[in-house]
């Protein structure tokens, strides 16, 4: 296919690596923090590009366990429900130091993403713990009945790719309904588009998983 305008080459010589184009390509992917929380402890996972980085940091808790109370020396069950203030009131500190570290993570800006796995009764009582930009990161919850790594990094990632999924399919319908448009200015066609890729408009390019234009490569 010829086109009217010309393609300047480009080479790059210098002493270092130059990974200029790299380091930009990277930004373009997210980084998701994926906390696995439990009454005792809680794991801070850090995904990116499909595999988990590093080893997890590990927040220990000083939830006690449940003591149980024989009929004899609890008067009418008071010392039972004493012992489980006791409990709640350190699984609520310990909610809260995870939410605190979790809050500490995304100001960072190292992470775009939150994933969050628990056990079914953990997860309505953490979530009153996040922060509102935490709240507005979270992407899903996912069920924790043991902490393997690659459960964990299993159950992640279906969340992520969902999610991944959704995020590209709003920017093709929001693409399709403004061709021609002033919000995103989008042009389609072969023609069109070819024409303002190489007067270097085109800042996201989509093309379908088997589309073909016969003469055309």
């Amino acid at each position: 296919y010829r086109i009217s305008v010309r393609i300047l080459s480009k080479i790059v010589i210098e002493a270092d690596y130059y990974i200029y184009p790299l380091e930009k390509a990277i930004e373009e992917f997210s980084r998701y923090l994926v906390v696995g929380v439990d009454r005792d402890k809680a794991e801070f996972f850090s995904i990116f590009l499909d595999k988990i980085e590093g080893e997890p940091e590990v927040l220990k808790s000083d939830v006690p366990k449940k003591i149980r109370t024989s009929a004899s020396d609890d008067w009418k069950g008071r010392r039972e429900q004493r012992i489980e203030r006791h409990i709640e009131d350190h699984l609520k500190r310990h909610f809260k130091a995870v939410a605190l570290k979790i809050t500490d993570y995304l100001k960072e800006d190292r992470f775009d993403y939150l994933v969050i796995g628990s056990h079914g009764e953990i997860k309505a009582k953490f979530r009153e713990f996040l922060d509102k930009k935490s709240a507005e990161k979270l992407i899903g919850f996912f069920s924790l009945p043991h902490r393997d790594h690659n459960f964990i990094k299993e159950k992640s990632m279906a969340i992520i790719k969902s999610h991944e999924k959704a995020v590209e399919e709003k920017i093709v319908n929001d693409l399709l309904d403004n061709i021609g448009g002033k919000k995103w200015e989008a042009v389609a066609g072969t023609d069109s588009v070819l024409e303002n890729l190489y007067l270097h408009k085109i800042k996201m390019f989509i093309i379908g998983a088997h589309y073909k234009q016969p003469g055309f490569i």
